[in-house]
């Protein structure tokens, strides 16, 4: 029998995370058939003490993909992620990291939150579809007072 490899910890620490917006409206149809569309936008500030702290803001919005038939559900959610990279990193820039796994772990608890919240809804447990966050580069702005706050 071959041993497991041991597991390594991630150089991405998830310090925190809080929605500050979550809406979600169920069709007034009674069966809508209607297809989903989706769209993400990420912002990334980089706390202004520290260059391995950053805070990461997820929109997320699903609505419906033809005007002539309504998805079952549309929702927005804006997630906001507090990370800390580790100092050993130095495969990539820890922008990039943040900006692909950070928001890969934000979207898995925006698809968590839509499926307890619809789970009871008038059409049935809804889920946010499998993305791939790696296609996009970061641009990095250096946090405001608000913002350093949050990834003190």
């Amino acid at each position: 029998m071959t041993q497991p490899s041991p597991l390594n910890a991630s150089p991405l620490r998830l310090q925190g995370h809080s929605f500050t917006e979550i809406s979600v409206k169920a069709s007034e149809q009674d069966n809508p058939e209607g297809g989903f569309s989706l769209s993400t936008q990420r912002t990334i500030h980089v706390h202004s003490d520290d260059l391995l702290k950053f805070l990461l803001t997820l929109e997320v919005a699903l609505g419906s993909n033809s005007q002539d038939q309504e998805a079952p559900y549309t929702a927005d959610l804006t997630i906001h992620g507090e990370f800390e990279v580790a100092k050993e990193f130095t495969a990539r820039s820890p922008e990039e990291l943040v900006y692909v796994t950070g928001a890969s772990m934000l979207y898995g608890a925006c698809r968590e939150m839509l499926a307890n919240i619809t789970a009871r809804s008038s059409h049935g447990m809804s889920t946010l579809p499998s993305v791939s966050f790696g296609v996009m580069k970061p641009v990095a702005k250096k946090a405001n007072k608000k913002t350093a706050k949050k990834s003190s």
